[in-house]
């Protein structure tokens, strides 16, 4: 892997690390929390790419570009729709639904593990109020919210293609075949440089989708960050944000990096 794009990779790390922190100084709503919750999850998502593209498993860093993308997509449904009491509601339901499916089976014997997914009194308290309210909210379709977002483009050759590496198809692993054995002669493969590229922009705009619907305003710096993390995947040699990632430090450590919006 080309040197650069590993530091854009590391540099995405230190930002987010710094946006969490940031986010962790004010007090933070469910809103705020799923927001950052998002940011977490994307960092580490970004993390995992990078570790498989440089083991030469291109295809399960489809798989998670394919998640990557689903959250962007639930986070600009989320966001627009205001949703985001319903969707908290909506995933304790979902959660504890399946926590308590494999905590009832007889089959599941270990007691310690068992323990680790048993609902407190609370949680059970929570579970029977919200079922008897119900819940309307459901997950978002991603091809309507791509288009809707004007990005149709992310679903057909990112979420769909990416669809194609989950599910198992008749030439999974050829690829690897030749990577783990090394025989010869070794078909040529297509370049899947997309996927990884692809990849940090989207990060970027879930990055960027969190900064702005959050109760916060940030510096600037933050989004010229990003905005040029972008313009790096087309040019291997572009490293100005790299001057960004040492003024988001300082403005972090003078707690100036972002303050509550005036409502």
């Amino acid at each position: 892997m080309n040197n650069n794009k590993r530091k854009v990779v590391e540099s995405f790390d230190v930002v987010t690390k710094t946006i969490l922190l940031s986010f962790a100084k004010h007090e933070c709503d469910t809103k705020n929390q799923i927001l950052h919750n998002f940011l977490a999850r994307t960092n580490m998502m970004l993390q995992a790419i990078l570790s498989l593209w440089e083991l030469g498993d291109t295809q399960d860093c489809w798989v998670i570009h394919r998640c990557m993308l689903d959250r962007l997509f639930h986070l600009n449904d989320i966001s627009e729709s205001n949703s985001y009491i319903e969707f908290e509601k909506w995933s304790f339901l979902q959660q504890y639904k399946a926590n308590n499916k494999v905590a009832s089976d007889q089959d599941f014997r270990d007691k310690s593990e068992v323990d680790s997914i048993t609902p407190t009194q609370l949680q059970k308290e929570r579970y029977a109020e919200l079922s008897k309210r119900g819940n309307n909210w459901r997950r978002p379709k991603a091809e309507k919210v791509a288009k809707k977002m004007n990005m149709s483009f992310f679903y057909k050759y990112g979420y769909d293609f990416g669809s194609t590496h989950v599910h198992p198809m008749a030439d999974d692993g050829q690829e690897d075949f030749y990577n783990i054995t090394g025989l010869e002669p070794r078909p040529k493969f297509p370049d899947q440089s997309m996927v990884f590229s692809n990849s940090v922009v989207v990060a970027t705009m879930i990055a960027q989708d969190v900064l702005n619907y959050s109760n916060l305003n940030w510096a600037a710096v933050t989004y010229n960050y990003l905005e040029r993390v972008r313009e790096s995947m087309n040019d291997e040699n572009y490293m100005e944000y790299e001057v960004d990632v040492a003024r988001i430090g300082i403005l972090f450590m003078n707690s100036s990096l972002c303050k509550p919006k005036i409502s």
